[in-house]
């Protein structure tokens, strides 16, 4: 996938230890197995955790996902029962991450996760924060942008999740 990058100002590099991809499903049966496959193919090499955040899937989505996670190490699993919808799915999945770069990804194989190993080479390059808007890829550290409506709700998203991974991180162990 050939991707535009918004080379904004960057700050230190670092190096991403772990990166948690969350996957919200529902009803997502035939697409849960296909999709970890392509998460797993593309993030070779790369220490990772694949969060599926299943909200009670009428059609026994997260029975696949226990089965998927008996063969898949990186893969956790998080079925909600309450508080269903999408927003939900994404806050509970930051919540139960473990990596120190997170990124969101829909199970129906809508997005290419061939994208995440050049967005974390964004982040261990000093980008504060990466969000991918249709094939591009926009990598900056402030907020001070001009941004088309369309994309404004990917900029908010991805700035509440950088506030929520700071605050994450400055807890208490």
């Amino acid at each position: 996938m050939d991707a535009v990058l918004d080379q904004g100002s960057y700050v230190r590099s670092r190096r991403v230890r772990l990166l948690s991809v969350i996957s919200p499903t529902l009803n997502e049966i035939d697409n849960v197995e296909p999709s970890v496959r392509q998460l797993t193919e593309a993030l070779v090499g790369l220490p990772h955790e694949i969060l599926i955040v299943d909200d009670d899937s009428k059609d026994q989505t997260w029975r696949r996902d226990e089965e998927l996670a008996g063969r898949v190490s990186q893969l956790r699993l998080l079925r909600r029962l309450e508080r269903h919808g999408l927003g939900f799915a994404i806050m509970d999945g930051f919540a139960q991450a473990a990596g120190d770069a997170v990124a969101c990804i829909d199970s129906d194989l809508q997005h290419d996760p061939a994208i995440l190993p050049q967005m974390v080479a964004e982040l261990e390059r000093g980008a504060g924060l990466v969000v991918v808007t249709a094939i591009l890829v926009h990598s900056f550290v402030d907020f001070n942008l001009q941004i088309p409506a369309n994309a404004a709700l990917f900029y908010l998203l991805a700035a509440i999740a950088a506030a929520f991974l700071t605050a994450r991180k400055r807890r208490p162990s």
